[in-house]
């Protein structure tokens, strides 16, 4: 499997696959990032189908190693100290056959109550099409928004984070720059991470004025990451204006709001 970006790409999965046409798409499912509390001991997934036929669908938990440049890949072994919570999890059930329009809920269970260490422990929940699936029973069409799909011959990651006792991060915008990218500009930032917790941020450019003129949403810093590089084009933007200075990136909390930290783009 090829591997993929962890940052903004309006949600935050991580695609392992994308082979299906957009008319093939069959799943849709919220929410697509799920945070437990060790204490609390289950979440819960909903999935849909939204196709025009039966579809079966199987959750696997599969390891994931972060790049700093964003990447992200299936680690067939984790190196150690990885604070992998494939032990902690199960999906209930795991494997579902859905009618068109049939909705269900996914119950996720922490299995071991024992005391954690303190930290963020973290999995994937892939989300894979089953093939051949036969007529379930009829259900009433689901009428709830939601924001992610998954199409024949696909699969979808999720990120499933167990958060264990006191957990606290702090961040910062190591550097801010704008550099050339094809035609256009675009602003190169490194971001650092301290703490016991990943950073979840939504990256704001503003103006002199403190107008936001581009906003990206869902950018991450994992555990165990203490850094991401994250390269984002300004598109329709005037270069000149871009260098001519003011511009302001802010790194925000993106559950909380709060500003984490901010540096003048140059």
């Amino acid at each position: 499997m090829r591997p993929v970006s962890f940052g903004f790409v309006a949600v935050s999965i991580a695609l392992l696959a994308s082979t299906a046409p957009a008319d093939a798409q069959t799943l849709s499912f919220q929410p697509q990032r799920i945070v437990m509390d060790a204490r609390t001991g289950s979440a819960a997934m909903t999935m849909t189908n939204t196709g025009k036929r039966p579809e079966g669908y199987r959750v696997e938990l599969v390891d994931m190693i972060y790049g700093e440049d964003g990447s992200v890949r299936p680690a067939p072994q984790t190196p150690a100290g990885y604070p992998s919570a494939k032990s902690l999890i199960r999906f209930s059930p795991s494997q579902i056959r859905l009618n068109p329009g049939e909705q269900q809920k996914v119950r996720i269970l922490i299995m071991q109550q024992q005391k954690l260490p303190d930290g963020e422990y973290r999995v994937h929940a892939v989300l894979r099409q089953l093939p051949n699936v036969t007529e379930v029973a009829p259900a009433a069409a689901s009428k709830n928004t939601v924001a992610g799909v998954v199409g024949v011959q696909q699969s979808v990651a999720i990120p499933v984070i167990v958060r264990a006792g006191v957990t606290s991060a702090s961040g910062a915008i190591a550097s801010a720059k704008l550099v050339t990218q094809g035609k256009g500009t675009a602003a190169d930032l490194m971001l650092t991470r301290n703490g016991n917790r990943s950073l979840y941020t939504n990256l704001q450019v503003k103006d002199r004025a403190g107008a936001i003129v581009h906003t990206i949403k869902g950018v991450a810093v994992p555990v165990p990451n203490a850094k991401r590089r994250f390269v984002y084009d300004l598109q329709g933007a005037d270069p000149a204006k871009l260098r001519a200075g003011g511009l302001v990136v802010e790194m925000v909390d993106h559950d909380s709001g709060a500003v984490i930290d901010k540096k003048p783009l140059q």
